[in-house]
């Protein structure tokens, strides 16, 4: 009981045979299964109808770098897979 509500705790089990049958199908669709490149997107910071078009064309805008996204791409980067960043903030302005 957590405050005045009660917490209920529904666990289903998975048979072994649905999770054979299961990678047997991933294997089919995906022989190697390996990663091969990754696309990380930054979804843009505000709604398009806040842009001001003249202050964009001023350049007056702020875009920083996705920080965040740029390490966690490094990281992806060093087990050999080829990463991507599409900053949709860059594409707003």
């Amino acid at each position: 009981m957590v405050g005045q509500f009660k917490i209920r705790k529904k666990v289903r089990s998975i048979e072994p045979d649905s999770i054979e049958i299961g990678n047997q199908q991933l294997n089919t669709l995906f022989p190697s299964r390996r990663i091969e490149k990754v696309l990380f997107i930054v979804p843009p910071d505000a709604d398009g109808s806040m842009f001001n078009y003249e202050s964009g064309k001023r350049g007056r805008y702020w875009n920083y770098p996705p920080y965040g996204v740029g390490i966690l791409a490094r990281y992806v980067q060093k087990d050999g897979i080829t990463v991507e960043i599409l900053n949709l903030n860059n594409e707003i302005l």
